[in-house]
């Protein structure tokens, strides 16, 4: 995590593609510091 807050550009776009408990999205804001953008991408089946 802390290798995408020193190498991410400020305003990209980091997708979490996983199943993950509520409130990660919001954590993982937190530790980049509203450098990047972040979404969560819930799994699909087809």
């Amino acid at each position: 995590m802390y290798r995408i807050v020193k190498e991410g550009k400020d305003g990209a776009l980091l997708g979490i593609d996983s199943t993950i408990p509520q409130n990660t999205t919001k954590k993982v804001l937190e530790i980049l510091n509203h450098k990047l953008h972040v979404v969560h991408v819930p799994h699909r089946y087809y």
